[in-house]
Parts: C-alpha cells; sequence; structure tokens
C-alpha cells in the first residue's frame, strides 16, 4: 500500500482516539454535578450515551485492525502506534462503562433517599429528585469529598489526552506519577466513608434515615469508579511513552 495511504489512515486513527477521550471527558463532566443533583432522565441519558460510544470504539477498533492486516509493510512505529490504539480504546472505552456506571448508581440513589415513613420532622424537607435539600453534614462532606476526586479525575484525564494529542513524553511520564494523588484522595473518601459505617457513629447517623447506608454504600463505589477512571489513564500514558519511544518504562524521572 502507498505510504501516503497508511498516513493518512493513521492520522485519522489518531483523530478518532482524541474524539473518543473528548467524549468521555464530556460525559464525566456531565454526571460530577448530579453527586448533588442527581435525576433520573438525565442519569438515563448517560447511560444511553455510552451505548453510542460502544459503537464508536467498536468502529475505531475495526479500523485499526483492517490498517494491521491489510496495509503493508508496516515500520517499527507504525506497529507501536496501532498495538498503542487498540490498548488506549480499550482504556477510554472502560472509562465509559465506569461514567455509564456512577450514572447508574445516581439513578439507584434517587427513589432511596426518603424514609420509609415519608418525611421526618427531624429531618430537612425532601427535593423532588428525592435527596435532602440539605444532607447531613457527615454525607454532605463525603458528597464535597467525592465531587472533589471527581475534578481532578477529569483534570488528569483530559491532560492524559493533551499528552496524548501533542506526543509528549515528558507529561506523560509526571502524569502518570501523579496518579498518587488522586489515590490519596479515593482514600481518603473511602476512610470517612468507613468511619461512618463502624460503631456509635452508624448509630447516630442511621437514626433518622432508612436508606443513609445504601447512599453511603453507593458513594463508596462511586469514589471507586473515578479512581479507577485514573489507573485507565497512567495505562494511556504508558501506551503514549511507548508508541514514540518503544519502551513501556515509567520509573520517576530524575530531576537531579
Amino acid at each position: 500500500m502507498p505510504r501516503t495511504k497508511l498516513d493518512q489512515d493513521l492520522q485519522e486513527l489518531r483523530g478518532d482516539a482524541l474524539r473518543i477521550g473528548n467524549l468521555v471527558v464530556e460525559a464525566l463532566e456531565r454526571v460530577l454535578p448530579m453527586l448533588k443533583n442527581a435525576n433520573m432522565p438525565m442519569c438515563s441519558t448517560i447511560v444511553e450515551a455510552d451505548g453510542r460510544l460502544d459503537l464508536i470504539c467498536r468502529g475505531v477498533r475495526k479500523h485499526t485492525f483492517d490498517v494491521l492486516t491489510l496495509q503493508q509493510p508496516l515500520g517499527h512505529c507504525d506497529l507501536r502506534f496501532l498495538t498503542s490504539m487498540l490498548a488506549m480504546i480499550g482504556d477510554l472505552e472502560r472509562v465509559g462503562d465506569g461514567v455509564k456506571g456512577i450514572a447508574q448508581l445516581l439513578g439507584y440513589i434517587c427513589p432511596h433517599a426518603v424514609s420509609v415513613d415519608g418525611v421526618s420532622a427531624d429531618l430537612p424537607a425532601v427535593a423532588e429528585c428525592g435527596r435532602y435539600d440539605n444532607p447531613s453534614e457527615p454525607e454532605q462532606a463525603i458528597l464535597h469529598q467525592c465531587h472533589a476526586l471527581g475534578n481532578a479525575v477529569v483534570h488528569f484525564l483530559r491532560e492524559t489526552m493533551n499528552a496524548f494529542q501533542h506526543s509528549d513524553v515528558h507529561a506523560a511520564r509526571l502524569l502518570w506519577q501523579d496518579d498518587d494523588l488522586i489515590d490519596v484522595r479515593y482514600h481518603e473518601v473511602r476512610h470517612e466513608i468507613m468511619s461512618l459505617l463502624a460503631g456509635r457513629r452508624a448509630l447516630d447517623v442511621g437514626r433518622y434515615d432508612d436508606f443513609v447506608f445504601q447512599r453511603l454504600t453507593y458513594y463508596l463505589w462511586i469514589a471507586h469508579k473515578l479512581e479507577r477512571t485514573a489507573d485507565h489513564c497512567t495505562n494511556i500514558c504508558e501506551r503514549t511513552v511507548y508508541m514514540l519511544e518503544g519502551e513501556m518504562n515509567m520509573e520517576p524521572l530524575n530531576f537531579l
């Protein structure tokens, strides 16, 4: 095959990967505000959008396989790019699945936020979507932590795609190391939730709300899905380095 055709295909695949990256960034940005103001129609919209994302990923994956099998000869750089594309599309697809999972969990939270006996005099008024207008202080703190974790993950994902777009190995290595900061935020959320589910604190938290423990469990799952998104970003950073330098060595940079 003529090199011009191969170059065109490689450029199209790079553009497709960036388009998918933008789609998952937008989906994550849409789902985060729903931590505080979830509603069933928006949850359903995000879940349905993941099906369209899967179709796009399937098409890009097929295109990549076609280039691998039909266009020969391929140089080492071409092979590294194409094999990395397959892995990166898989990671982006998993990020989209995670966003869909968060939307589904938020959908579960809405109808179960009100106690079985209805609105108690000891509780604030209940919003239409099923969440309290003024959540209890411990739960409000967890929501704030989850939202902060989500914002950090959105930034991490966006910068990961920027490193890929600009073939920036240095940025990819730095981002790979920054995953530890996401892990710290996640462990803070998990620690706070688990402390609320243990001992006398659990009795106090659940005294006036029959569904608070369900919500806390869902928040724990949401935090885990956000943390997994950052893990997928580190995979993409590794692949960015591999396609450009031909190695998977992601040892910390030495600035001395």
